[in-house]
């Protein structure tokens, strides 16, 4: 009778770039970047809500254009690195995940990842990301440029759990999360951390809602 269920629902996650930090980034700490989105991304396939399907690039429309560019290229180079495998099948669904959002009427432009192998990249306005939200795992992403992190507010939605984030410091994310975390978000990590598991997890402080207290007076 004094059985609590806590319900975890199925979310998606994202990845916040600061274009400009990381086109001044060095090559090793660029390598190292995408090594940790890379854990993020495809250590289950893309299929745990905290992998992120969603990138968003921040900064000038031009700056978010050359970091989107060495970013996506950086990625490929790294799965070719470890040998990544791919079946048919997932090539596949990523080309038809590709080819049903570029053919919807949502400004949507293929960047990526159009011949066979390596990640799928569909860039779709932020307005028009409600429209947008299937997963398409295996290394499909949508990517948005947005003047600064803050701008993607309109697009958070109750079923978004965690927001990596690369070239921004944890206090610069903080005051962010100000705006962010209203409607949706409960997670801000630094890329390479999607996966951690901790006691606080999709807003449950696990270790209160799992234990019984019995108090002595």
């Amino acid at each position: 009778p004094t059985t609590r269920d806590v319900s975890f629902a199925d979310k998606v996650s994202a990845c916040m770039v600061n274009a400009a930090r990381y086109v001044e980034m060095s090559e090793g700490t660029r390598a190292s970047t995408i090594g940790a989105f890379y854990n993020d991304a495809y250590q289950f396939d893309q299929l745990a809500c905290s992998s992120p399907h969603f990138v968003f690039f921040a900064g000038p429309e031009q700056t978010c254009e050359t970091a989107s560019e060495i970013f996506w290229t950086a990625l490929g180079r790294e799965l070719e690195r470890r040998g990544q495998p791919e079946a048919i099948s997932s090539v596949m669904n990523k080309l038809v995940g590709a080819c049903e959002l570029v053919g919807r009427d949502l400004n949507a432009k293929w960047k990526h990842g159009r011949s066979s192998g390596g990640p799928v990249v569909v860039r779709v306005p932020v307005a028009e990301l409600a429209s947008s939200r299937e997963r398409f795992v295996g290394g499909f992403f949508v990517e948005s440029f947005v003047a600064d992190a803050t701008r993607i507010t309109p697009a958070i939605q109750p079923g978004d759990q965690t927001l990596s984030y690369i070239g921004y410091t944890r206090d610069e994310m903080r005051e962010a999360a100000r705006a962010l975390s209203v409607r949706g978000i409960d997670r801000i990590v630094p890329v390479g951390q999607a996966l951690n598991f901790t006691p606080v997890w999709d807003g449950y402080v696990l270790l209160a809602e799992l234990t019984r207290r019995v108090v002595v007076s």
